[in-house]
């Protein structure tokens, strides 16, 4: 394992050699809209970046294109999975490619509803949410058990799309009832899981059955749009575990405000985890033989990613990493609520703060730094703290990205690109 040195302030880098510093490489950015993340640890860690697999999300397609250049002249194999203009997306990512038990049904089926509504406490949501939860596991165990393990999310909206209830003199009915029928005859655990779950759906009385209904259909109806249908169904879906053995970038591009994606990515990004965590134990020492880091840029501004709190504990074992970037501690604690925010910033071991507004990031910062709250609050613009697990903090200044070698480059391929398109503008 080749370790190298990433900058976290002006002139001040440390080594990703976990067996050197005894720390994992989890870091925790934090600092309020316009304080610098992107420009002052993204780009850079993306730039600077030698002999580690990379994953990282961002909005800016300009930025992204110029990364992903810069990135294939470093003789690393670039992966573009891009959610602002999905049927030009050059790679894609199905939620269904690592699905292979009924567990992994039941995870997958539970973090796109939970995701697209959020997890609720109101009983009555509760139990729209399970049931609707059920039944689309009943859908996707049906669709896998048809598709003989080669099911994509496309087939399982197709299905979805095919079922068609009405009622009877018997109940709730549907275009597919033949089909789960035939799951009886069947002794796999997935069909008897999907079965199981599609005679909960159908013991329901009619209302109640055609209100399941009509929650997973706006679930789905929201959440997979058209073009992301297209994107699954007829992309380059690429394997995550090649990143393990050849240093690779895949870039993310998300649209700023569009939930359905974040909703997407998330879900993704907790797959990723898992399998490349899980993939971690077909080696001899159980660890990846090539690091790999997540960066989630604007991290806390969609929807949460499953299990983080619980992967952020283990991964570092895997050599797996994730860098969050996040306007605020309060910000974290919104979305994945405060036990599980205070776990993931726990197994940060390199925390950066950049600045901002939010008064309780300013207090337990000043407990950090061991500061006046009034000196966290009001620190001047471009001056920047930097925690580490075991060393006292310091107090520096941002990393100057725009003065580095690397961001001439970046600039430079950019600048080019632009010209490029415009003279492809002409001749059309």
């Amino acid at each position: 394992m080749k370790a190298e040195q990433i900058h976290l302030a002006k002139g001040y880098s440390v080594s990703t050699d976990t067996d050197i510093t005894g720390l994992n490489n989890n870091v925790a950015v934090i600092g309020g809209s316009g304080t610098g993340k992107t420009l002052s640890y993204n780009y850079p860690r993306i730039m600077e970046t030698d002999n580690t697999s990379l994953i990282c999300t961002g909005s800016k397609r300009a930025d992204i294109e110029a990364l992903m250049e810069f990135c294939r002249r470093k003789n690393f194999d670039v992966y573009d999975v891009d959610f602002t203009n999905p049927k030009m997306s050059l790679h894609s990512y199905d939620l269904m490619r690592n699905v292979n038990t009924a567990e992994d049904i039941a995870q997958l089926s539970k973090a796109i509803i939970e995701g697209a509504h959020g997890k609720t406490e109101n009983q009555k949501d509760k139990y729209w949410n399970l049931s609707a939860i059920d039944l689309f596991n009943a859908i996707m165990g049906l669709t896998v058990v048809e598709k003989e393990g080669k099911a994509t999310i496309a087939d399982v909206l197709d299905n979805f799309d095919a079922l068609k209830p009405g009622r009877s003199d018997l109940g709730m009915t549907t275009a597919l009832d033949e089909a789960f029928e035939t799951l009886a005859g069947f002794q796999n655990d997935i069909a008897m899981f999907a079965f199981s779950c599609w005679n909960a759906f159908k013991i329901n009385a009619p209302n109640t059955a055609a209100c399941i209904y009509s929650t997973l259909n706006t679930t789905l109806s929201n959440l997979f749009t058209p073009e992301l249908r297209t994107f699954v169904k007829w992309g380059n879906c690429f394997d995550i575990t090649k990143i393990a053995h050849k240093k690779s970038v895949v870039f993310i591009t998300v649209p700023a405000f569009a939930e359905q994606y974040h909703t997407y990515v998330n879900i993704m990004y907790s797959q990723i985890l898992n399998q490349l965590f899980e993939y971690s134990h077909c080696f001899p020492d159980e660890s990846l033989p090539l690091q790999v880091h997540l960066i989630g840029d604007d991290f806390a501004s969609g929807t949460p990613i499953s299990n983080l709190e619980k992967y952020v504990s283990i991964i570092r074992s895997a050599n797996i990493s994730i860098s969050v970037l996040l306007q605020s501690e309060s910000q974290l604690k919104m979305i994945y609520g405060e036990e599980n925010a205070t776990t993931i910033l726990n197994n940060m071991d390199t925390q950066i703060y950049l600045g901002g507004m939010d008064l309780q990031t300013a207090k337990n910062m000043s407990v950090k730094m061991n500061l006046p709250v009034e000196d966290v609050l009001y620190m001047p613009i471009g001056k920047e703290y930097v925690i580490r697990r075991g060393v006292r903090p310091i107090v520096t200044e941002r990393y100057e990205t725009l003065k580095s070698e690397h961001y001439k480059k970046l600039m430079d391929i950019k600048r080019k690109m632009k010209i490029g398109k415009r003279m492809e503008n002409t001749y059309r």
